[in-house]
């Protein structure tokens, strides 16, 4: 039971991680475009 939780807690931790990244990139991406279109 304690293993499984430790289990589900470090997977939850990679999901935070990963969606956080995408986020950051999503963001990046979408104010770079922004910036692109603002200059053109």
């Amino acid at each position: 039971m304690e293993i499984e939780a430790g289990v589900v807690a470090g997977a939850g931790s990679a999901w935070w991680l990963w969606n956080l990244q995408a986020g950051v990139i999503i963001a990046g991406h979408m104010l770079a475009v922004l910036v692109a279109h603002g200059l053109a």
